[in-house]
């Protein structure tokens, strides 16, 4: 199919794109951050990859970046979410993705496996799985360390050393590449 006969500004999925120049498209993802009253975050179980992962997707047309967060908890965990702080932008070149992750608080609820997810555990940040989906070390730990919302180029598998600082680029970054 001929992407430009496609809807203006929406990729084969329907998932917005933003252009960047002429021929290049960026696809908007976001992803959810949930934590526990003792501060343990929220991590399913996929079950396309049997990876640990966070609730994620991508926005539809037309849909703010902040429903499609509270849209893909409920999708994936049929939990409800409060949307708290944006914690972190990163552009992932391989793959033309802008990722918004936002901080979620949730009820006091167990999730429920779904399409998505097999299981789900609350773990804490200092002892994430080593089979955690790629890139979301990272994430998860700007997000309960940072004051700020990261701005970051993610390249290739990143497994932090310990927790980010501001200002520099931290274990696991391209040299120079922090925004």
């Amino acid at each position: 199919m001929n992407v430009r006969r496609r809807a203006r500004g929406t990729a084969r999925s329907g998932q917005p794109k933003l252009r960047v120049g002429k021929r290049a498209a960026v696809h908007l993802g976001v992803a959810a951050v949930c934590r526990n009253s003792d501060g343990a975050i929220l991590l399913g179980r996929r079950r396309d990859t049997d990876l640990w992962d966070l609730p994620a997707g991508a926005v539809l047309s037309g849909e703010a970046p902040w429903d499609a967060v509270r849209r893909e908890l409920r999708e994936e965990t049929f939990l409800d979410g409060v949307v708290i702080a944006l914690t972190g932008v990163y552009l992932v070149p391989a793959g033309n993705e802008l990722l918004l992750v936002f901080s979620v608080d949730i009820a006091p609820t167990a999730p429920r496996p779904s399409d998505e997810f097999t299981s789900f555990s609350f773990v804490s940040p200092d002892h994430l799985p080593p089979d955690l989906s790629p890139k979301r070390a990272r994430q998860i730990l700007d997000a309960v360390s940072l004051g700020a919302p990261a701005l970051r180029v993610l390249y290739g598998p990143l497994r932090p050393a310990g927790p980010p600082t501001i200002g520099r680029a931290a274990a696991g970054d391209a040299p120079g590449r922090l925004l």
